[in-house]
C-alpha cells in the first residue's frame, strides 16, 4: 500500500507540535534563581501563619493545665490542714 499525502499530514503536523511542546518545556524548566528576598518574606509568611494558626491552643491548653494543677494542690493544701 503506498503511502498517501493526505494520511502523512496529520501525522507530520502531530510531530511538529509535539517536538515545539517539547522545546518549550525544556527552555522553561531548569535551575530556578534563588531570590532571597522572595525566600526571606516567605519564611516569614509561613512561621506567623504557623504561630498563629496552632500555638494558641497550645498554649489555652498549658494555661489551663496550670490552672487546673494550682487548684488542685491549693485544694489538696486546704484539706490536709484542716481547712475544710
Amino acid at each position: 500500500m503506498p503511502a498517501n499525502p493526505t494520511n502523512l499530514l496529520p501525522a507530520a503536523v502531530a510531530v511538529f507540535l509535539g517536538w515545539r511542546v517539547f522545546r518549550r518545556v525544556r527552555k522553561n524548566i531548569g535551575r530556578q534563581p534563588l531570590q532571597t528576598k522572595r525566600m526571606m518574606i516567605r519564611i516569614a509568611l509561613y512561621t506567623s501563619r504557623f504561630c498563629s494558626e496552632s500555638l494558641p491552643p497550645y498554649l489555652a491548653a498549658i494555661k489551663f493545665s496550670w490552672a487546673w494543677r494550682a487548684a488542685s494542690s491549693s485544694a489538696g493544701a486546704w484539706e490536709s490542714a484542716g481547712c475544710n
